[in-house]
C-alpha cells in the first residue's frame, strides 16, 4: 500500500512539471516561426529559437512585456 501512494505522489509530481512545461511550450508557440514548419537554415532557427526563449524568460520574469 506504501508503494502505491509513492508512485501516486510520484505521479502528482510529474504531472505538476509537465503542466509547467506544456504552458511554457505553447508561449513559445505564439511566435509563428516556431508553431509552423521552418523552411530556412537550421543555424538561423537555433539562433531565432534561442532569442524567442529568452524574450519569454523575460516576460515570465516581468522584464519585458512582449505581448
Amino acid at each position: 500500500m506504501q508503494a502505491h501512494k509513492e508512485t501516486k505522489n510520484c505521479g502528482k509530481k510529474l504531472s505538476k512539471i509537465r503542466v509547467k512545461v506544456e504552458h511554457i511550450i505553447a508561449c513559445l508557440k505564439k511566435f509563428k516561426i516556431l508553431a509552423e514548419i521552418y523552411r530556412g537554415k537550421i543555424e538561423a532557427y537555433n539562433r531565432r529559437f534561442k532569442i524567442i526563449a529568452g524574450l519569454t524568460n523575460y516576460k515570465r520574469l516581468g522584464i519585458v512585456d512582449i505581448s
